[in-house]
């Protein structure tokens, strides 16, 4: 099944929809937990319930400050009407292509989708992460998001974390349990904050196919953040190990016999691709129109 989504970026940021809304910055989600454990970077850890096939276990789980997450992810925000009013069109694409993908997940019984793009700057971790957040919002069901863009990485800088030297990266644990991060109720990530060396060859050994073994009984939906195609072998590495792939395209940016080459990469496991940085979007006139600022929304 392929289907092409049009979204646009780069969105207006927080600061600039707040500075005409003049409202102030909110929580995005409910105020952590009284029974955090201890403090931890840029979050805090906790003991959180995993259902696996012998049961519920505790696990430590660092839960994310939301409110350092940047103001690109939308769809982590919780926005005041005129907020919506100003980025609806934009959140309603990612719901879209939100529905578009659980309707391939059950059609094709899928749960590992990659996200990827040909060339660097296409934007691809910016609409993972929206579809993420998007995800999370289905009653029900856990969403695990993973960062395996080892070269560049870069989604740590979205969720609000630092780099962190040293930190151990989650295909080097014992236990990839205790590298996750509880961003908010249905959506866990796993993210790089240091470089590893020889990133292709950690892709190729087996802790990456035991953590996507387990991570299929634990999970519904998992999406993975991964390296352009066409500029390392780091994400070939992963061809085999998932269900589905989609491609982000950068409009007027990336020529199309780069994205026709990385469409040839991915061959059948390719269900669509996403048309990123649209400057004109379909319909939006008459999107605006529907919702306009007499409307209640």
């Amino acid at each position: 099944m392929e289907s092409t989504i049009h979204t646009a970026s780069p969105s207006p940021t927080r600061s600039e929809v707040l500075s005409h809304s003049g409202s102030k910055p909110v929580s995005p989600w409910s105020e952590p937990d009284t029974n955090l454990k201890a403090a931890y970077g840029n979050g805090t850890k906790e003991l959180k319930l995993h259902e696996t096939e012998s049961g519920c276990i505790p696990i430590p789980v660092k839960r994310l400050d939301t409110s350092k997450i940047k103001s690109e992810v939308i769809m982590a925000q919780r926005l005041s009407r005129r907020e919506q009013q100003n980025l609806h069109f934009i959140i309603q694409r990612y719901r879209v292509l939100c529905n578009r993908m659980v309707e391939v997940a059950k059609n094709l019984d899928s749960q590992v989708f990659l996200i990827t793009s040909a060339l660097a700057e296409e934007g691809k971790t910016l609409v993972t992460a929206n579809l993420a957040f998007a995800l999370s919002g289905i009653e029900n069901k856990r969403t695990l998001l993973i960062d395996l863009d080892l070269r560049r990485y870069s989604m740590h800088a979205l969720l609000g974390l630092s780099d962190t030297d040293g930190d151990e990266h989650f295909l080097q644990a014992e236990d990839w349990h205790d590298s996750l991060w509880s961003i908010r109720p249905g959506l866990d990530a796993l993210l790089a904050t240091s470089p590893v060396d020889r990133p292709d060859e950690l892709l190729y050994r087996s802790a990456m196919v035991d953590l996507l073994s387990a991570a299929r009984r634990e999970y519904d939906y998992i999406l993975i953040d991964s390296a352009p195609l066409l500029l390392a072998a780091d994400t070939h590495a992963m061809l085999p190990i998932i269900d589905q792939a989609m491609l982000v395209v950068r409009a007027d940016h990336t020529p199309i016999a780069c994205s026709q080459d990385a469409l040839k990469i991915l061959g059948d496991k390719a269900v669509g691709c996403i048309l990123n940085d649209v400057k004109r979007l379909k319909y939006e006139d008459y999107y605006n129109g529907y919702y306009g600022a007499d409307k209640k929304l």
